[in-house]
């Protein structure tokens, strides 16, 4: 009696990328919006340790994130240089964690994300 073996470890190297890159969407989308809703509230002045108030908008419509295929990962964030000194504060201001507060707000819900095929 012989066996025959067939070799399908690409396609499944192919899909399992697929679905990584999938989740890895699913949770930088899930951080951006969750980012930009937290951004959208209007008022004064915000409170230190508190995510930024909306003035403009302008913040808020460039936080992004994006997808790597090729390093297989993920990035949030925005290239607004005024959010780095919201998020790190200055020597005249407390910081506004709009990053920290995020990731640690949404953290459980990216966890399920990246922990449902497994």
């Amino acid at each position: 009696m012989s066996v025959k073996l067939i070799w399908h470890g690409d396609q499944v190297t192919r899909e399992i990328v697929k679905d990584i890159l999938q989740r890895l969407e699913l949770a930088a989308r899930t951080l951006e919006n969750h980012a930009k809703e937290k951004m959208s509230r209007s008022g004064g002045t915000s409170n230190p340790e508190e995510y930024p108030y909306k003035q403009t908008g302008h913040a808020r419509r460039n936080i992004s994130s994006e997808v790597d295929a090729k390093n297989i990962s993920a990035r949030w964030g925005s290239n607004v240089k005024y959010l780095k000194f919201l998020e790190l504060g200055t020597s005249k201001m407390k910081p506004r964690p709009w990053m920290k507060l995020t990731n640690k707000e949404v953290f459980p819900i990216i966890k399920s994300i990246i922990d449902k095929g497994i």
